[in-house]
């Protein structure tokens, strides 16, 4: 191999090896900052997930939680009044309109991504999505 191109692969190396590295342990850190930043129980947290066209945001408004969400354009739907409750590293957020129950599923572990779901009057589910947070968006 030719001197100046085995010190060319020697420099492109000196950059991605050290890239690799920082990119390797951003997520987690990032995740863990995001964590913290959605912590909706907290005075101002806030989390923002989305699906397709679908966009639901969860906030805190001193003791009320609040939902507001729909398909994107579309004027959705706003509810106030929510409960919070725990249980195995789960977060639970309820809301209940006229019978519907609108509950959003988030742990503080894997906070990227929470579960929508919503039942009818008769306790069937209606709506059940994955939906994530548009980090980087």
């Amino acid at each position: 191999m030719k001197p100046e191109i085995f010190l060319s692969v020697l420099s492109i190396l000196a950059i991605s090896v050290p890239l690799a590295n920082v990119a390797s342990i951003a997520q987690p850190v990032h995740t863990e900052l995001y964590a913290q930043a959605v912590d909706i129980t907290s005075q101002s947290g806030e989390a923002l997930f989305v699906k397709d066209r679908w966009e639901i945001k969860i906030f805190k408004d001193g003791n009320r939680y609040i939902y507001a969400g729909g398909q994107v354009g579309s004027r959705g739907i706003r509810l106030t009044g929510g409960r919070l409750t725990k249980s195995g590293g789960k977060h639970f957020y309820k809301w209940n309109n006229a019978g519907t129950v609108y509950q959003v599923t988030w742990q503080p572990q894997d906070p990227l991504y929470a579960r929508i779901q919503v039942f009818n009057p008769r306790g069937s589910e209606i709506f059940n999505n994955l939906m994530w947070t548009p980090i980087g968006d």
